[in-house]
């Protein structure tokens, strides 16, 4: 599909824990106070923006591996 991104592989793992836990993106989001797009940019790795902070923030509530990343 055209202006689809793919995942990368951060974003795969981060796609699969919230399956995991039955969360949506924007229930996720919403309860956890960040943004849906820079969300959107961690999964995609499209970014233009410093999201290291937010990355790490992501990764320790889902608790994925990249949680010890500093």
């Amino acid at each position: 599909m055209a202006g689809r991104k793919t995942a990368t592989d951060f974003g795969w793992k981060v796609i699969r824990r919230l399956a995991e836990k039955e969360l949506t993106r924007k229930e996720f989001c919403s309860i956890n106070n960040v943004s849906q797009s820079r969300l959107s940019e961690i999964i995609t790795g499209n970014t233009t923006r410093n999201t290291t902070a937010i990355r790490l923030k992501v990764s320790c509530l889902l608790e994925i591996d990249d949680c010890d990343r500093t």
